[in-house]
């Protein structure tokens, strides 16, 4: 309890943190689906995948006070042969996990099942349509009704198993599905999904382009905000809301500049996956995670976020006449 007080504290006081609460890390670069908007689609990063033993050779060099390992990056991490076993080795190291997913792959109830016995803490699994759209967007996840209903059958199987994993859906909020949020919300409440968190299109480096007027998206979030539910959602209106906001009361702090290590596949030590190279602190191979941390790029850009690439991201940036709304 004293180690949460004195984290918040710090966060309210812009004091820097000894070492990111989250390290983010990215096991691999392949993936299965051709999704517009993500930057797959105008960088190669090539099908790649991160060795079992460079995976522990980084978990040992982590230091005290990181407390979530996150599985992430411009890939589908659990293409990887040997993501349960490295899922299985962060927990016995005392870590929280968590893992976002285009969800293909859990598609039997055997690879269900062995996803729940994995122990995974977190799933975070994308999915931008519960509807067939009438015209194909610019932006976005696709469309699957097989997707679906393996989400469905899931949650079936983990409640029947009486597993706690925690099971949440990602969005990314674009002009083509802006008008399917509030059914989205409804469905997987139905289906008992624990949470929804609305993503803002990231235009950046990327060829995606944002269409949606940010009034709709202000007025929709705030309709969702405003129903009686009993699942749990997050959109930019709430996100730093209630004892957040006192940490984000300026609509200039960012998570992951703050909270956040990014590390790619080949060992660089980023703030976050969306401006990726721009950001390259410094390799964990050959310095420690504290070291980068700590260097003066990374305080350079922590005290100034307006820089090439963090000015052009909208993802936690509302105009500074939109305010937080309770929930």
């Amino acid at each position: 309890m004293l180690k949460k007080i004195s984290t918040y504290l710090k966060k309210v006081m812009k004091l820097q943190l000894s070492a990111p609460a989250h390290v983010n890390i990215e096991i691999s670069t392949a993936c299965n689906l051709k999704c517009k908007m993500c930057k797959r689609e105008k960088f190669d990063f090539g099908n790649k995948l991160m060795p079992f033993e460079t995976f522990t050779a980084i978990m040992e060099k982590l230091p005290k006070g990181v407390e979530i390992i996150s599985f992430g990056g411009y890939g589908e991490m659990t293409l990887h042969p040997r993501f349960f076993d490295m899922v299985k080795y962060a927990k016995e190291k005392g870590y929280r996990t968590e893992t976002t997913s285009n969800g293909t792959l859990f598609s039997t109830d055997e690879k269900i099942h062995k996803l729940l016995e994995s122990k995974l803490d977190t799933i975070r699994i994308s999915v931008d349509h519960i509807r067939e759209p009438l015209e194909e967007n610019d932006a976005g996840h696709v469309f699957s009704s097989t997707l679906l209903q393996n989400l469905k059958r899931l949650n079936e199987l983990r409640r029947e198993t009486k597993k706690s994993m925690k099971l949440c859906i990602n969005t990314v909020v674009h002009a083509g599905n802006i008008d399917e949020l509030i059914e989205l919300v409804k469905y997987f409440e139905d289906i008992g999904f624990d949470m929804v968190e609305f993503i803002r299109l990231d235009t950046n480096m990327n060829n995606a382009q944002r269409t949606l007027q940010i009034q709709k998206e202000k007025e929709t979030y705030t309709t969702i905000l405003k129903m009686n539910k009993r699942i749990k959602v997050i959109t930019p209106l709430n996100r730093f809301a209630k004892w957040r906001k006192y940490y984000a009361s300026n609509n200039t702090f960012c998570i992951f500049l703050h909270q956040c290590a990014h590390i790619r596949i080949n060992g660089q030590v980023t703030p976050c996956a969306f401006g990726f190279a721009m950001h390259d602190f410094g390799n964990i191979h050959e310095q420690s995670l504290t070291q980068i941390w700590n260097n003066d790029e990374f305080l350079r850009i922590r005290k100034n976020p307006e820089n090439p690439t963090c000015q052009n991201c909208k993802i936690f940036k509302w105009p500074a006449n939109i305010l937080p709304t309770k929930q």
